[in-house]
């Protein structure tokens, strides 16, 4: 799993969703960190257009995310 911290501002929650209605799985942090920090998981067997297709929706997902 690959943790990652998400710019100031941005909900955790927030990007999940995102992710998740653009058809890709990924996870919110733990504890503390649930709200600035998402996970990827990359077991098992994956394309190197499937982790394109995962990473663009993560950007997307953090540009249209709501700021405070």
């Amino acid at each position: 799993v690959s943790a990652i911290t998400l710019p100031p501002g941005i909900d955790g929650s927030a990007v999940v969703a995102g992710v998740a209605a653009r058809g890709t799985t990924i996870g919110a942090g733990y504890g503390p960190l649930k709200a600035s920090t998402i996970r990827i998981g990359h077991m098992g067997d994956h394309t190197l257009a499937e982790l394109e297709a995962c990473l663009t929706a993560v950007g997307d997902a953090i540009a249209s995310a709501p700021r405070p």
